[in-house]
């Protein structure tokens, strides 16, 4: 007969709750590649309105811009596409209309799916 003890009850608690969130990170660290590496780019300019996408309590969560017509990106329709400025300024442009040099990526989000996000060269 095995005698278990409080400590080994203890370990074996820590281990079935620290080894589900360790496969969680190592999934989530790995999921999400570089997009530039992913080899899925496409170089391009587009212009349009430049705006905040805001959440419903009214916190801002990134950028978007607003085309000026609808393009097909990755054999998707598009009126609108998320901006990826990096650590680029573009507070000063928010509500303008400006156009983006830069590259189009496709990332995947657990809500969204697939969706074109433009990586931020150049705007003016």
């Amino acid at each position: 007969m095995i005698k278990v003890t409080k400590n080994a009850t203890f370990w074996y608690g820590t281990v079935q709750i620290l080894f589900p969130l360790l496969i969680l990170f190592a999934v989530s660290v790995t999921a999400f590649p570089d997009d530039r590496q992913s080899g899925r780019v496409i170089p391009t300019v587009v212009s349009g309105i430049l705006n905040k996408i805001a959440r419903v309590d009214g916190n801002t969560t990134g950028w978007m811009m607003k085309l000026d017509h609808e393009q097909v990106v990755f054999g998707m329709p598009v009126l609108e596409l998320d901006i990826d400025a990096g650590n680029a300024a573009i507070e000063s442009f928010s509500d303008r209309h400006v156009k983006i040099k830069g590259e189009l990526v496709l990332r995947t989000g657990t809500e969204r799916g697939q969706y074109p996000v433009i990586l931020v060269d150049v705007i003016q």
